[in-house]
Parts: C-alpha cells; structure tokens; sequence
C-alpha cells in the first residue's frame, strides 16, 4: 500500500462527505452536474466515448451522439452520488426506492437450473451496484463476481458496502472454484459482462454490429453446471432516485458444448445485453475500450494508441 494510495482514499472520503449528507435529490443532482462537466475536460475516456457512440450509432448526427453522451455522463455521476449516499443516513431511503419487475424470469430461471443456482449478468449500466445492494439486502443469496480496484482502500470500501447487503464477493480471477460453489449451493452469481477481455479468455462475437472479445468462462459455466443466464438491468426512473431492477427472459443453455455452442451463448449473452443498452442508451457506461481487443493479433482497432495520441 502506497503513501499515493492513501493519500487518494483520503481525497475520496473528503470528496464523498458531502454526498452523504445532502438530500437525496440534491445530491443526484449535484454529481451529475459535476460529471457532465467531464465532457469539457475531456481526456481520454471522453475519446473513447465519442468512437464507442459511432461505432454503436453510426447514423445518428454528431449533435445526438453529443446529447446521448452528455446524459449517460450525468447518469453516471448520479449513480456515483448513490454510491455515498448508501454509506450515509439515506440508505434506507435509495432502498425504498427500488421495485423488481419481471420476477416470473427469475423464478422461471431458478425452475430450469439443473444445480439451483441462476448465472445473473448486467452490464455496467445503471445503478447497477445499488441495484445489486437492493437485492442481497431482501435476503436473495447473491454472489458477485467483480474487478478488484487496484487501490486495496477503495477495494475494502466497495467489499464493505457490497457485504454489508448481504452479497458475497469473488474477485475476478480467483474466482473459478468459488462461482462453481456458489451456483451449486443455489446462489445468484452475478457477473458484468460488457467490457473487453485479455484474448486468451475471450470468444469474439458481435456488440453493436462490431466483434467483441467476450469472456467466454459464463457460456462454458452453464454448460458445465446445466444453469440458465439471466439478463438483468436496473433502470432509473427519470432523473430520479427511483430505480426497476428489472429480469428479462432466461437464456437456456444444454449441459456440455463444444466450441460453436460457446460461440452461440456468448453471442446471445451479447445480444441480451445490446438490447438491454438501447432501451436506455444513457444508462451505458460508454467510457471503456469494449472494442479493443481484435480478432487478429496486429490488427488494428478503433481507439488511438497513447504513441499515437503524443505524436
């Protein structure tokens, strides 16, 4: 642990003080001003948005891909402002404000699994972690596969909000053994699946009309156990605190498959989510490099290199 990354915990708890203690509304609105005002400072997030909204829309003006842009930075900085407010007195409050919809998809899933256990996966859309609080809270038995931060003060304030709902934690890469566990002691294992993946863990199939490496251990997991998936998003409801932690139809998958069975599931994975995006395009994440990684090694993908962008 580094004196840099303490000093940066530091910042965060000063910065997210506030938050905690403003009204819900107030709050909401304040983290999403500042977050909009990251389109001003630019960066190379804010580029990385820009080439992910054509590659997704590409015959939408510039002026629509700006706006769309624009309101997913906001919806951002609104689900951020959720993140302290949970930590505070209002957490009771962003609770009561969540309602499940489309639970027959999720008891239908729970029907089909051939161990009890449901793959549940969701991209980073929404307020996706408090959605995912929400339901560990009512006492669901979740399992949620994440990205460790690399600052371990900010790794043991996301594991204390995310266990103090109830979820149990399994740090991507160290999480084989322990997402076999769970499904089979009937749990939901939750997994984000919308960002890119090294090449030796990917199957490249289509996200918005372009190959995307896609992790392919969720495809072979159900294969494996004979579980279905689970698309699942949390939608906002306006600019409000209000949220639908909504279940859409299960993916079955037979138990077993070769690759072009892997192939297929990913795909459909990929399709469930894309569908999830465009009903609310500006609950999507657009910042991160979905289309990084290429099919061919050499080839070259849609985000300027760092030795390109300092010449």
């Amino acid at each position: 642990m580094s004196l840099g990354q303490r000093l940066a915990y530091v910042a965060l708890c000063i910065l997210r003080e506030p938050f905690r203690r403003l009204p819900v509304s107030t709050s909401l609105a304040l983290g999403a001003k500042l977050a909009r005002a990251l389109e001003y400072v630019g960066g190379r997030r804010i580029d990385f948005a820009r080439i992910n909204l054509r590659i997704a829309f590409p015959n939408w003006s510039e002026a629509e891909r700006r706006s769309l842009l624009r309101a997913s930075l906001e919806n951002l900085g609104r689900s951020l402002a959720e993140l302290a407010l949970i930590q505070g007195p209002r957490r009771k409050e962003l609770f009561s404000g969540i309602r499940f919809e489309g639970v027959e998809h999720r008891d239908r899933a729970r029907e089909l699994s051939k161990c009890g256990g449901v793959i549940v996966f969701t991209a980073h859309f929404g307020a996706w972690e408090l959605g995912g609080m929400a339901t560990g809270a009512l006492g669901y038995p979740l399992t949620v596969v994440h990205r460790a931060f690399e600052n371990p003060y900010f790794e043991a304030m996301a594991r204390a909000w995310r266990e103090g709902s109830g979820m149990q934690t399994l740090p991507q890469g160290q999480a084989a053994r322990g997402a076999v566990r769970a499904l089979r002691r009937g749990d939901y294992l939750l997994m984000l699946l919308d960002q890119d993946v090294p090449r030796d863990e990917a199957v490249f199939v289509d996200f918005f009309g372009m190959q995307a490496a896609t992790r392919s251990a969720p495809a072979r997991l159900a294969m494996r156990l004979g579980v279905p998936l689970l698309p699942v998003a949390v939608e906002r409801d306006g600019k409000s605190a209000r949220h639908v932690v909504r279940f859409f139809e299960p993916l079955v998958v037979q138990p077993g498959g070769d690759a072009l069975a892997v192939e297929a599931t990913s795909l459909a994975i990929n399709r469930a989510l894309e569908a999830i995006v465009r009903r609310h395009p500006d609950h999507w994440s657009w910042l991160h490099r979905r289309w990084r990684t290429r099919p061919r090694p050499g080839e070259e993908g849609p985000y300027p290199s760092r030795r390109r962008r300092s010449t």
